[in-house]
């Protein structure tokens, strides 16, 4: 089965990178805002801060949008990483490598330059990384499923135990991880009947793209929180799910206007987006220690202007120099690869 080669592959890559693009550039605006409202903790000198209409709502917006995006394309791109020939616990081993060991690297880095900058003094639930753990337990319930498709009843009872566990445990990968696992695994259905890659839900469901069946599946799972009389859960799981059925739909209206566009690839706009998209890790990772510092050292000009205007220029700052750290490690990074080559082979 070869299902990257099908042939609007390139339109729906393309669609992803934008998407997830715009989801990165959320939430950086998003944490460029809420830098005037507590995170991170932060004792302002000038209480008399000007705000803009509808700050609030751009805010939460912007946030849910990014989380959501990036979470519902994090589910729909493991379709393709697990249909490559990789045993189960090779495919874990790379997601610790790629997730976990940069973020175990960032919070030691984190607690060092900025120890007061963070809730509960945990420097990965108590900072930007609480979504690295989250999304990485995602990844690790779904894939039991995909790997030993007949063993499905775990990955639903591993989901279920967590929905009555945050009852009882306040843990913040714990109850996000209830929060946002039905949009990782939305994600993860959509590109799987686009595929028809599925045998399980081949032999339940129409194989066809059927939007309706997506549906109901996440009112079924909205269901489960409400049943544990989660009332606030409730709330923010719903919204999750409302905000990821947006993202389907903007996924397909994406990819069908990016296939009548056959020279979209060589603008200059898509040149730009793909750089954001292959650098968002990096980028998500960074963005929060140089907003810090922006704190840190222009807190008394950022107090004196409007919040729009601060946030926008913090936000610019964040982005570029977030890039550019991130493009120069690359770049380090492929010097010293093609040296050690070269060296090799003398």
């Amino acid at each position: 089965m070869n299902s990257i080669s099908t042939p609007n592959s390139l339109q729906r890559n393309q669609a992803v990178s934008m998407l997830r693009a715009m989801a990165l550039l959320c939430i950086l605006y998003h944490h460029s805002i809420i830098m005037y409202h507590g995170w991170p903790p932060f004792n302002w000198e000038c209480s008399q801060l000007k705000s803009f209409p509808f700050e609030g709502v751009v805010s939460s917006s912007f946030r849910q949008f990014g989380l959501c995006t990036f979470t519902f394309l994090s589910g729909f791109v493991l379709f393709y990483q697990t249909t490559k020939k990789k045993t189960y616990f090779h495919f874990l081993f790379n997601k610790i490598v790629r997730l976990m060991i940069p973020c175990a690297f960032y919070a030691i880095m984190y607690k060092l330059i900025f120890p007061t900058m963070m809730f509960d003094s945990s420097p990965v639930n108590g900072t930007h990384l609480w979504y690295i753990p989250m999304i990485f337990a995602c990844i690790l319930v779904v894939s039991v499923q995909v790997y030993r498709p007949h063993l499905w009843w775990i990955s639903v009872g591993l989901y279920l135990i967590s929905v009555k566990m945050q009852i009882f445990i306040s843990h913040r990968t714990l109850w996000e991880f209830v929060n946002y696992f039905p949009v990782f695994y939305l994600g993860y259905l959509l590109n799987a009947f686009i595929n028809k890659g599925i045998s399980f839900w081949q032999s339940i469901t129409n194989p066809k793209t059927n939007l309706f069946e997506i549906f109901a599946f996440c009112c079924m799972v909205l269901l489960i929180p409400a049943f544990s009389k989660v009332v606030h859960r409730v709330y923010i799981n719903g919204e999750a799910i409302s905000v990821s059925l947006l993202i389907c739909f903007m996924y397909i209206i994406l990819s069908k206007l990016l296939m009548r566009s056959s020279n979209y690839h060589t603008t200059f706009v898509y040149r730009i987006i793909d750089k954001i998209d292959k650098n968002s890790f990096a980028i998500y990772l960074l963005h929060q220690f140089v907003i810090n510092t922006c704190l840190l050292t222009l807190h008394s000009f950022l107090a004196s202007i409007n919040i729009l205007l601060g946030s926008t220029i913090v936000f610019i700052i964040c982005l570029s120099v977030s890039w550019i750290l991130s493009e120069s490690y690359e770049f380090i990074k492929s010097k010293i690869v093609i040296t050690f080559n070269t060296n090799n082979t003398k």
